[in-house]
């Protein structure tokens, strides 16, 4: 269990930390805001891996289109630029490393706060909520800072609410833009529209941010030989994430697979597909973001508070005793902990087979025998 999780359940302890780390954010903005240059520019700060990079783009975009697109900047993650690079214009997008974060990713260094400094906005909005954006803007000049953060943090804001715990996390980073609009976003904006050819390739990716949330490799390649029978289907990976055995495999068995290089690279095959299966994971995200039907595997996680909007989205989950359904994840770390992991071993491939050909057929997609451009295969 973390600090973070012992002290919470000590009533004592978790006033004491609150009361001392908000009087010490209380001084510290005492005397650094009103130090704040005198200009317009608004920061926007989204310090996420991918899934959660698409979940604040409802946000962001509400608040671009509210003001001078100008006078927008953002501060994302290295890694995870390329996903705004229509969002914001692109030379107003700042980046940070994440090993400029210590400690787990927790703590900003000098380096990280020097590039808020040199930014030097009006106003911040966080739509982060977490010590990693508290620890980044702090001691920041600006005049107003906005944001979601845990109650530990509110005394860093000048207009503040706490990270809501309930679904769906695009509303939880909506109450952030909120705060500065001052008015309700367009539950419309949630759902991006459907562009995908019918007779492209189905993507199928197999793995997710941890163990627990994959449904199986070995699953994962069953599906993709079944499907692969009458459909044009590809198993799509990050390069050196699948042994060398297995992928001798794929090419004696001749099943079609993709190696990416990077994010680009994914999101290229992503544009060119025609759907897209996979686990609670960025890449889902992503091919919804870009307009794909999309199939989710689910296990330890709750669907309610990541699954796509629309009706070209379906997902599949095996509900037991222990899977969450008024929180995020199970109670066991999200499966980190649990031993068995039976919610995602109770899923038969002949089940997710049935369904997600059952979707295909709704779809409209093309049998293989209709194709008529092989997409950039290995």
């Amino acid at each position: 269990m973390e600090l973070s999780e012992v002290i919470k359940k000590n009533s004592l302890a978790d006033n004491l930390l609150y009361k001392l780390l908000n009087t010490f954010f209380y001084l510290i903005r005492l005397f650094t805001k009103h130090n704040s240059q005198s200009n317009n520019k608004i920061l926007l700060i989204s310090l996420h891996k991918i899934g959660d990079s698409i979940f604040t783009i409802p946000a962001i975009k509400a608040i671009r289109d509210s003001s001078d697109p100008n006078q927008i900047c953002l501060l994302v993650y290295t890694d995870t630029r390329i996903i705004f690079k229509d969002v914001v214009i692109d030379q107003n997008i700042f980046t940070v490393d994440k090993n400029e974060f210590k400690l787990g990713n927790r703590f900003a260094t000098q380096k990280a706060r020097k590039l808020i400094k040199e930014i030097d906005p009006g106003i911040v909005i966080d739509l982060t909520g977490s010590i990693t954006s508290a620890s980044l803007i702090f001691n920041s000049k600006a005049k107003r800072i906005i944001g979601i953060n845990e109650k530990y943090f509110k005394n860093i804001y000048s207009d503040f609410t706490e990270v809501r715990i309930t679904p769906h996390l695009v509303e939880r980073y909506c109450y952030a833009a909120e705060l500065f609009l001052n008015k309700k976003i367009d539950r419309r904006s949630f759902e991006y529209p459907t562009n995908y050819k019918n007779n492209g390739v189905i993507l199928i990716h197999p793995f997710a941010g941890w163990a627990a949330k994959e449904w199986g490799l070995r699953k994962y390649i069953s599906l993709t030989e079944e499907l692969g029978l009458k459909l044009n289907t590809a198993l799509i990976f990050p390069k050196n994430e699948v042994a060398a055995d297995v992928i001798d495999y794929f090419k004696l068995n001749k099943i079609k697979f993709i190696e990416t290089k990077s994010l680009e690279e994914l999101i290229s095959e992503i544009k060119n597909c025609s759907m897209f299966i996979g686990n609670d994971s960025g890449p889902i995200y992503l091919a919804n973001y870009f307009g794909k039907p999309t199939f989710t595997i689910y296990g330890p996680t709750n669907p309610d508070y990541s699954k796509p909007f629309g009706n070209f989205h379906q997902e599949i989950k095996k509900n037991l005793k222990c899977s969450p359904i008024e929180t995020q994840y199970c109670f066991l770390s999200a499966g980190r902990k649990c031993p068995s992991n039976e919610c995602m071993k109770m899923l038969d491939v002949e089940s997710v087979a049935k369904q997600v050909s059952d979707f295909i057929i709704s779809l409209n997609i093309e049998t293989k025998n209709y194709q008529k451009k092989e997409p950039s295969i290995n």
